[in-house]
C-alpha cells in the first residue's frame, strides 16, 4: 500500500502529465472550475433567488 506522500506525489505527476498533453492555462481552469461551481449553486437556490428578488420588487403598501 502506498503511503499519503506517495500517493500525493503519484496524483502530482499524473495531472502534470495531463497539462502536458492539453492546452490549458492554470487561469481558464480556475475560471471553469468557477464558473461550474458557482453555475451548481445558483441552480440548487434558483427557488430562494427568485423569492428573495420578488421579495424586494412587490409594491409597498404605504401605511397611513
Amino acid at each position: 500500500m502506498s503511503s499519503p506522500d506517495q500517493t500525493r506525489a503519484g496524483v502530482a505527476d499524473a495531472f502534470d502529465f495531463w497539462l502536458s498533453q492539453h492546452d490549458v492555462t492554470v487561469p481558464q481552469a480556475i475560471e471553469d472550475a468557477a464558473e461550474r461551481a458557482i453555475t451548481k449553486w445558483l441552480n440548487a437556490h434558483a427557488d430562494e433567488l427568485i423569492e428573495a428578488i420578488a421579495a424586494k420588487l412587490r409594491p409597498v403598501d404605504p401605511q397611513p
